[in-house]
């Protein structure tokens, strides 16, 4: 995975060299995306097998870009990253957007975002929905969390699947739901994110979301705090 991400890497530099790369930094977006899951099922894995005693969870690292494993900040956006990291630990601010063209490292960046925000244990457990689409498949996005969570929907109607969904996330304490590339807006209760129920109030529910357009972020969803990337 190491390799894999220092190659991702070195292709997000060639494709933000300038306005030519475009194919690039689509073929860079679909890659974002695909190691998107792929990073958050491994954080939860690993997880799981902390809590049943299988490995011992490591010792935790100060704040710092050092201590993301297999990512890089680079100088340009060190200071986005860390403002998003303020308002991760900020109890006011609960849902965050991050907007920018297609391509450009919005879906690096909330990696790098995740895997420091669990190096301080800012949350429980982080849940994340990469396969995005300008028609969202509802009970896609349901499975795609549902597998992180190593929960197995029976349901076949999306009102009972995210019934079922809501109540075992709200089994947990604190959580991150990171939703990625959303291109209009998405409800939350349909999806079953326990953001604002009336069991649990929205301190119980972050939720980070990114989008290529700034206004789907600020007045369609209502975020809080939104940066450009």
């Amino acid at each position: 995975m190491i390799k894999e991400t220092d190659k991702f890497i070195a292709d997000e530099r060639k494709a933000n060299r300038g306005c030519f790369h475009l194919k690039l930094r689509y073929q860079h977006s679909k890659k974002a995306k695909k190691q998107a899951g792929d990073i958050v099922t491994e954080i939860q894995e690993a997880d799981n097998l902390i809590k049943k005693g299988v490995a011992r969870r490591p010792p935790p690292h100060g704040i710092g870009f050092s201590s993301i494993r297999g990512y890089k900040v680079f100088k340009s956006r060190e200071k986005t990253f860390n403002q998003i990291m303020e308002a991760l630990r900020d109890d006011g601010i609960m849902m965050i957007g991050v907007w920018g063209m297609g391509g450009v490292g919005k879906t690096t960046l909330v990696l790098q975002v995740a895997k420091q925000a669990k190096e301080e244990k800012l949350f429980d457990t982080m849940v994340m929905a990469s396969n995005m689409s300008e028609t969202p498949n509802v009970t896609k996005i349901q499975g795609e969390i549902a597998s992180i969570l190593g929960l197995k929907l029976e349901e076949k109607d999306e009102p009972g699947r995210a019934v079922r969904l809501s109540q075992s996330l709200e089994k947990r304490k604190k959580i991150l739901v990171i939703l990625d590339d959303i291109w209009e807006a998405i409800s939350f209760e349909t999806i079953g994110i326990p953001y604002g129920s009336d069991k649990h109030p929205k301190s119980y529910c972050k939720v980070l979301l990114t989008s290529r357009v700034h206004e789907v972020l600020s007045k369609d969803m209502g975020t809080h705090r939104d940066f450009h990337v």
